[in-house]
């Protein structure tokens, strides 16, 4: 853990609305994603709701139940925006590399 305050893992502001339309798209009831996902169904539904943060692991099981064909039509820019953009993903994985000098110090 570096000494900078920063969690272990990264975290994404997941677009709520994006990730219920998907679902409903695919047909998928709200309680059967979360139980693929591994979280509670009262959880999916508050992010659903509300485009709350979950880890990048959360995220990629999210998405590996999901499938949707770009990942990051389903987060929020750092600047509240729908839809990151490939720039935006770009500089997430850049911050949260280990050792990565892009972030705050």
């Amino acid at each position: 853990m570096s000494g900078y305050g920063h969690s272990m893992h990264p975290r994404f502001t997941v677009d709520g609305p994006a990730v219920r339309q998907l679902r409903m798209a695919r047909g998928l009831e709200m309680v059967d994603v979360a139980a693929r996902v591994g979280i509670d169904r009262a959880y999916l539904s508050r992010v659903e709701c509300h485009s709350l943060r979950m880890t990048a692991r959360t995220f990629l099981a999210l998405c590996g139940v999901l499938k949707p064909d770009n990942p990051a039509d389903l987060l929020l820019a750092a600047d509240g925006r729908e839809g990151a953009t490939k720039g935006d993903a770009h500089a997430r994985q850049a911050h949260d590399r280990p050792g990565s000098r892009t972030g705050p110090h």
